[in-house]
């Protein structure tokens, strides 16, 4: 594997996305919650064996690391998924586009800040477990407000995954 991850980075940093005519969905579609949910099963039955269910690595790279991810374009990774990368173990899949597109979202909604996420939810709800029932703000704060024992929380969506 430890080679794998070089031959990677190597393939895709300087050979383009050959014989690849795609028509690349919009930003809002790669990071809206259906294509990321669809996506996430896709990928868990396609690539779970190799990279783990949620990306974590395995036999594959852990995708959810970011490092080798936020290299790629969207294109590239869509090729490296469709067709494979020479000289590795990865193999392609011969999926339709749309299919491969929404691997492409839950790849990238990995290791993206959880700020960027689109996820549904209650914000007042939320603030009501925290600073109530939950009893979170026993030991967190999050804008000032709340405990300082544990780590401040006013920026973990900026710095953290979902």
């Amino acid at each position: 594997m430890r080679t794998t991850v070089p031959l990677l980075i190597l393939f895709v940093a300087h050979f383009p996305a050959a014989g690849v005519d795609v028509v690349v969905p919009d930003a809002d579609y790669l990071t809206s919650a259906e294509a990321v949910v669809a996506g996430q099963k896709l990928f868990a039955a396609a690539c779970g064996a190799c990279h783990g269910r949620s990306g974590e690595g395995a036999r594959g790279p852990n995708l959810a690391d970011g490092g080798l991810i936020r290299r790629l374009n969207n294109t590239r990774l869509f090729a490296s998924i469709k067709n494979g990368v020479p000289g590795t173990d990865m193999p392609g899949f011969p999926m339709a586009d749309a299919k491969i597109w929404q691997i492409v979202a839950f790849v990238r909604s990995l290791s993206s800040p959880a700020i960027e996420a689109r996820l549904e939810g209650d914000v007042p709800r939320g603030s009501a477990v925290f600073f109530g029932a939950g009893g979170c703000s026993g030991c967190h704060s999050i804008r000032g407000r709340g405990a300082s024992l544990g780590p401040d929380l006013s920026n973990a969506g900026a710095v953290m995954t979902v």
